[in-house]
């Protein structure tokens, strides 16, 4: 019996994992560095960060939502 990869539990489990560290590691980066002068850019880059890494996951099924 072959079993389809991209329908294992345990597959969408590790990638849900690791989009969500992913984009906590990206936000903890760019607010770590956040200053009044620059807030603006930091929302932009928080933002191109989170369409990233739904455009790479993608193809898996995943992605992060805005709620």
């Amino acid at each position: 019996m072959i079993r389809s990869y991209i329908n294992d539990k345990k597959f969408i489990s590790n990638n849900t994992k690791q989009i969500t560290q992913l984009f906590n590691a990206e936000c903890d980066s760019i607010t770590a560095k956040v200053t009044v002068n620059h807030i603006d850019s930091s929302r932009n880059k928080i933002t191109c960060s989170f369409n990233s890494l739904n455009k790479i996951f993608k193809t898996d099924g995943i992605q992060l939502n805005q709620y």
